[in-house]
């Protein structure tokens, strides 16, 4: 398989990219959770949910920087995930 480096797979590699940002694009709109995963216990905490990708995305600075305040501000990573309303039965 060619690398994303490699000039033979600069074309592949660019609908691959366009499509991914398409995708994303259409779900900024859609409700999101914060993903919190501690990386000692590997514990997951869901923070939301968010209307929307960008508050999400607020949310989960104010946490980040909340956790900087203390020593917990390397242990905990944050991921903001959009809700897909056809996994959940909505």
């Amino acid at each position: 398989m060619a690398r994303p480096d490699d000039p033979r797979s600069r074309p592949r590699f660019e609908q691959l990219r366009e499509r991914l940002v398409q995708t994303m694009v259409g779900e900024i709109d859609q409700p999101h959770v914060v993903v919190c995963r501690c990386r000692a216990s590997n514990r997951i905490t869901l923070l939301g949910p968010y209307s929307d990708g960008f508050s999400a995305v607020v949310a989960a600075e104010n946490e980040r920087r909340s956790a900087s305040a203390t020593a917990e501000s390397d242990s905990v990573v944050y991921l903001v995930a959009p809700i897909d309303a056809r996994e959940v039965g909505a």
